[in-house]
């Protein structure tokens, strides 16, 4: 019983009122109000307590269930003899039939509560049609209902604020994102001030999708986080969460979690009978998994977007399905005369229909298989329709647009305007991903100019001119944008979040060496995994006063300055072969080094061995094994570099590795491993490395555990400096006094523990007393250190998304400002190493250039000592100069 309501009556009212705030207690105070009927009322009392646990049951998503309450509501309703009772429950039972996709049929019930409700109420009516109407995308009559329903409800404020909330979706829908925002800061408003948290919490949920297609993506990932608090706190389904959610991360290129987001969206509203909202998260579940590369499975999402409609589904929604099998049927190899009339038919409908961005969209696409069947004439006309796409806030129609008129060029054979459009799109990309704080995000996004930057690769390679090749190689690697300042935004969460990790990777590899249950270290195992998760999504939120700068087109004159006596080798991975340019004495050749596959298979042989060779047992002397080694090495070399000596000759080397080609320990290949070398994530960042200058500063040596010679190592290194340099040995290296230690620091030595993580490049991690110092935590120093030598394993290797930037500690660090790092690409024994970051300091301190010293102190130390082959994993990463 509700205290303090005193009859029937006011419990039905309290219970009605408690639908979207706890739909539980309403359904309990509905039961109290059926008990507390009177004879004469029961029906009257019956039809109000049945429409409450109908909204009761919508609001949790429970479709069915509402169904069958509600219509119990009109017949109690009939049976009192109240039309009223029975409009009301009528206008309720509407929007439950059009979610379950009947819209139709919630139109019917609107017609006939419209008898039934006195005229006073016909706002209600005109609200009901309007999100019906909304729902099947007639998008231009729910304006007009709209219209007439806001202003006679302003004296009531939740159904207000309800007309508000809705109108808010329709406007997103038009692209009218700015009357969206100002509908829902209205709405939210209203709904905290009647306390209706239920309503509040949906405000929340379309502000943060709202706030997505406006492209501030970080700021819609943080309203969502606020919106599931809301809703969770209510106990309310997490469909709709999930579903926006899946948008968001789609358009940033997180395809995997977006998938798995939309998915789970799809299983709760089949569960719950939402056909529409169904059919949404199909449709974003097809699209994330043919970005994932699979056509024929994208395809078959679509294909199930459609049954699932039926023959008499929203045409709206048909249209986008077929927009979605349409896409799914071109990236799988398909493209004919039937699915360019699919795809225009589709185009124009949407335009019909009211949706601006959907409608363009599918003409772009449109235009792509017209291009793609011979039909350029035909893909000029749809592209002329799509002049609104430059002004569009979601940087992918932009750059499809710019990417459906370059392939137009070419199809004409416009080559020049190809690239000059495909130059344009690259350039709107750049501008949109600089206000991107998070790496990862950054990284992955870059994908979406991939089709650009590998059509103007594929002109470049075509016409074969060296120079114009460096350059749309140089934009292919998506390394495009360097920190406009030095210093990151706070973010006091993340930072929380990163000690707990530290925390809890100690817990995991306590309960895995101390004899604790398989319980135990499985729990261990997902609280990690659990903090590893939150750090990516709280870092995928991360903003910026001062965003990133794009880098500029490569000027192949200021390299070749810059380049000097060296050469610079980019290699270049395409359409299944390999290929490679050398800049060198102010010009640039290229060469064909045939197919990718027995490259792929020599380095796979190469990684191999040497991770034998480091496993072996200090100053053993494994003849097979070192011979296996240089014999895979010799087969890279015939492979990658010696058809590229008479263009080289001996000059030192500015390295540009393909995708592939990340973890080629270089110093192992016999043409080039007594020679200075360098590598770089692009040219761009190896000219900038260059080009900083030297600055004073501190000089950081720190031990982290497990490692016997590591201590040994810096302590003798650090007493031989003759300047102070601050030592960090046992349980003082710490990851807060290194990160201490880095910031500004000239020169830095690192001697510990490195595990490089294929998952996620940017937990690679250095291993100190208090656990791993990941690359998350480098990322936040307010000054990055100068020269870096990281003597650890696996330090130097990095990975990336399909078709976006590199990532890992190496590629991070050189990005955010470091010039110079020497790192491993795999494995490497303890003290071979030590004794190489001896030689190597000893040439440091007379000043040797860093890739110098590398060459030559690993050339001497191997000589030496057979078990000191390993060490030639160490790699310089970046200018490669004097410290």
């Amino acid at each position: 019983m509700v205290y303090g309501l005193s009859t029937a009556t006011d419990l039905a009212a309290e219970a009605l009122r408690l639908c979207e705030v706890d739909p539980a207690r309403a359904r309990r105070t509905a039961n109290d109000a059926i008990a507390a009927a009177l004879p004469a009322e029961r029906s009257q009392i019956a039809s109000r307590a049945e429409r409450a646990f109908g909204i009761a049951a919508r609001e949790e998503g429970r479709l069915d269930d509402a169904g069958r309450h509600l219509r119990r509501a009109v017949a109690d309703a009939k049976s009192a003899g109240s039309s009223e009772l029975m409009g009301e429950a009528r206008v309720s039972l509407a929007s439950v039939v059009a979610f379950g996709g009947d819209h139709a049929g919630a139109l019917r019930q609107l017609d006939r509560a419209a008898r039934e409700l006195p005229s006073t109420r016909s706002a209600e009516i005109h609200l009901g049609r309007a999100l019906v109407l909304q729902m099947g995308w007639r998008l231009s009559e729910a304006v007009d209902e709209y219209r007439v329903a806001i202003p006679r409800l302003r004296g009531e404020p939740l159904l207000h604020a309800r007309a508000l909330l809705n109108r808010s979706v329709l406007c997103a829908y038009r692209g009218e994102t700015r009357s969206a925002l100002a509908d829902l800061t209205k709405a939210r408003a209203i709904a905290d001030g009647i306390g209706q948290t239920g309503l509040a919490a949906k405000a929340a949920h379309n502000m943060a999708w709202v706030t997505m297609l406006t492209g501030d993506i970080p700021g819609a990932l943080a309203a969502h986080d606020e919106a599931d608090r809301l809703t969770g706190a209510l106990g309310l389904p997490i469909g709709p969460s999930y579903w926006h959610r899946a948008e968001a991360l789609l358009s940033i290129r997180l395809v995997d979690e977006a998938r798995r987001y939309a998915e789970l969206a799809a299983d709760e509203f089949d569960a719950a009978g939402f056909a529409v909202e169904m059919v949404q998260s199909l449709l974003i579940a097809s699209q994330a998994t043919l970005l994932a590369g699979d056509a024929p499975a994208a395809a078959a999402l679509a294909e199930r977007a459609l049954i699932r409609l039926g023959p008499k589904g929203t045409q709206a929604w048909s249209e986008l399905a077929k927009v979605a099998w349409v896409r799914a049927q071109l990236a799988g190899g398909r493209a004919d005369l039937a699915l360019l009339r699919s795809a225009t038919a589709a185009a124009r409908r949407l335009h019909r229909a009211g949706v601006p961005t959907a409608a363009l969209d599918a003409t772009i696409l449109a235009a792509r298989v017209a291009v793609t069947v011979g039909r350029p004439a035909a893909a000029a006309r749809l592209l002329a329709t799509c002049t609104d796409a430059a002004r569009s806030p979601i940087a992918e129609i932009r750059v499809q647009a710019l990417l459906a008129d370059a392939l137009l060029r070419v199809a004409i054979d416009d080559r020049p305007g190809a690239l000059r459009v495909a130059a344009a799109g690259l350039r709107a990309l750049d501008h949109s991903r600089a206000a991107l704080q998070a790496s990862e995000v950054r990284a992955r996004t870059a994908s979406i100019g991939a089709e650009l930057s590998g059509l103007g690769l594929r002109i470049a390679l075509g016409d074969g001119e060296g120079r114009r090749i460096l350059v749309w190689s140089e934009r292919s690697r998506g390394v495009s944008l360097v920190p406009a300042s030095t210093r990151p935004p706070g973010d006091p969460v993340l930072a929380e979040l990163l000690a707990e990790l530290r925390e809890a990777t100690g817990a995991h590899e306590t309960a895995a060496l101390d004899g604790s249950t398989a319980a135990q270290v499985n729990a261990a195992a997902r609280r990690r995994a659990q903090l590893e998760g939150a750090i990516r999504r709280q870092s995928w939120q991360s903003v910026s006063t001062d965003p990133w700068r794009a880098i500029g087109p490569l000027r192949v004159a200021d390299l070749s300055a810059a380049l000097g006596e060296r050469a610079l080798v980019d290699f270049i991975e395409h359409d299944g072969a390999i290929s490679a340019v050398v800049l060198g004495g102010g010009r640039a050749y290229r060469r064909s080094l045939g197919p990718m596959a027995p490259v792929a298979a020599a380095l796979e042989a190469l990684g191999f061995a040497l991770r034998r060779v480091a496993a072996r047992p200090p100053a053993a002397d494994d003849a097979p094994t070192s011979i296996a080694t240089l014999a895979a090495a010799a087969r890279v070399d015939a492979l990658l570099v010696a058809p590229l000596l008479p263009l080289i000759g001996d000059r030192s080397l500015v390295l540009l590795p393909s995708p592939s080609l990340t973890t080629t320990p270089w110093g192992l290949v016999p043409s080039i491993s007594d020679r200075p070398l360098s590598i770089a994530p692009s040219a761009g960042l190896w000219l900038r490395a260059h080009g900083c200058r030297r600055h004073s500063g501190h000089i950081l040596f720190a031990s982290g555990p497990g490692l016997a010679a590591a201590a040994t190592e810096v302590h003798r290194l650090a007493i031989d400096e003759e300047n102070d340099a601050t030592l960090l040995m046992g349980h003082h290296a710490t990851a807060a006094a290194v990160l201490e230690g880095l910031n500004g620091a000239r020169f830095a030595h690192l001697a510990c523990h490195g595990t490089f993580r294929a998952d996620n490049p940017l937990f690679t991690s250095l291993t100190l007393s208090d656990g791993p110092l990941t690359v998350y935590e480098l990322e936040r120093l307010d000054r990055q250190p100068r020269t870096v030598l990281l003597s650890a394993c696996d330090t130097g290797r990095s990975s990336g998304p399909s078709g976006g930037a590199i990532m890992g500690l190496t590629a991070s660090l050189i990005a955010l400002g470091t010039t110079t790092i020497v790192a491993s690409v795999s494995p490497v024994p303890d003290e071979a190493t030590a004794a190489l970051m001896v030689g190597l300091h000893r040439r440091l301190a007379i000043g040797t250039p860093v890739a110098t010293a590398l060459a030559d102190a690993r050339t001497e130390l191997i000589a030496k000592r057979p078990d000191a082959l390993a060490t030639a994993a160490f790699c310089c990463f970046g200018a490669g100069g004097p410290l």
